[in-house]
């Protein structure tokens, strides 16, 4: 059984409150005409590690599509879709609005997906179009995934149904696995909403978690933890908290409205998981590495240790 992690977010957000993050707040512009409504919008922090920073009238924030024929260089390959890119103001908090599917050249051969990385790049040329002596950073273990159709569990990358349209995901992550899935019925609303443990059937283990180590839980969520020759609940994954000495049990979930959608929770397609909306962290640095979105091969067997899904 693989488990999964979640990363500390407050230890990334805590070192950027001097950005002012409330101020600057990004209005979703992709240039001076009106573009109508994205079809996919997420929150970003932009923030920088370098010495000095490029001239924030050329900072601009793209989705990199790499079709997986041409590998995961991102000098080499790669689909920069022009009608995404915006320009941004430094440092910032934004919104990053996607107006169109990627093109077919974004797909390569025999696929029915494509994958995308979150990329800042200074536009030297001022023509709004990523150039590979230009990228300047992006999001090392966030991207995307656009289906033009649901794609069944059988043909995911995910290991999951993965739905029609743009999905966020964390990387890497074991593609293709099948996802273990417990039967017991241990009696707590996992994924509820709740203001104390009583909401969340106390009795029978439940607890209700709203903050954990900065880590925010809105309007509550209830969850029961995952303990040795424990109760394994139907419907829950389990999943492990910074400074928690037990992991916890988390809601699964097929599709976003399975989740409370409507008080801040998506359904993370590469764990099946009803978490958070995580902000993406868009790092300025000209020396980052990016994750491929898969486990390779070579890579050190990871079944008995917990998936990073450290926030950014």
């Amino acid at each position: 059984m693989t488990r999964i992690q979640v990363g500390i977010l407050c230890f990334f957000l805590g070192g950027l409150g001097f950005f002012s993050l409330g101020s600057g707040c990004g209005d979703g512009l992709v240039g001076e005409e009106y573009r109508g409504e994205p079809l996919f919008q997420f929150k970003g922090i932009i923030f920088s590690i370098m010495d000095q920073l490029p001239d924030e009238d050329l900072i601009r924030v793209a989705i990199a599509w790499i079709p997986r024929g041409e590998g995961l260089d991102l000098e080499e390959g790669v689909i920069d879709q022009n009608s995404i890119s915006m320009t941004i103001q430094f440092p910032s908090s934004l919104d990053v609005n996607i107006f169109s599917p990627p093109g077919l050249e974004a797909f390569g051969e025999k696929t029915d997906y494509a994958w995308g990385y979150v990329i800042v790049y200074e536009d030297f040329n001022e023509n709004r179009r990523f150039e590979p002596d230009e990228l300047l950073g992006g999001s090392p273990n966030r991207g995307l995934l656009y289906a033009p159709f649901e794609i069944p569990a059988a043909r995911s990358p995910t290991g999951g149904i993965l739905p029609q349209g743009f999905s966020l995901l964390h990387l890497p992550f074991e593609c293709g696995l099948e996802r273990w899935r417990p039967e017991q019925e241990c009696g707590v609303p996992l994924g509820a909403s709740c203001t104390s443990s009583f909401d969340c059937n106390a009795s029978a283990g439940g607890l209700c978690i709203e903050d954990v180590y900065g880590l925010w839980f809105p309007g509550g969520y209830c969850t029961m933890e995952a303990k040795p020759d424990g109760c394994e609940p139907k419907g829950g994954y389990p999943v492990g908290l910074p400074e928690m000495e037990f992991d916890y049990w988390m809601k699964t979930c097929v599709h976003t409205s399975d989740c409370r959608s409507n008080e801040g929770y998506s359904c993370s397609v590469t764990e099946g998981l009803c978490l958070p909306k995580f902000p993406v962290l868009i790092e300025i640095n000209d020396e980052l590495r990016f994750d491929s979105f898969c486990y390779q091969e070579e890579d050190e067997d990871l079944s008995e240790e917990p998936v990073d899904l450290e926030e950014d």
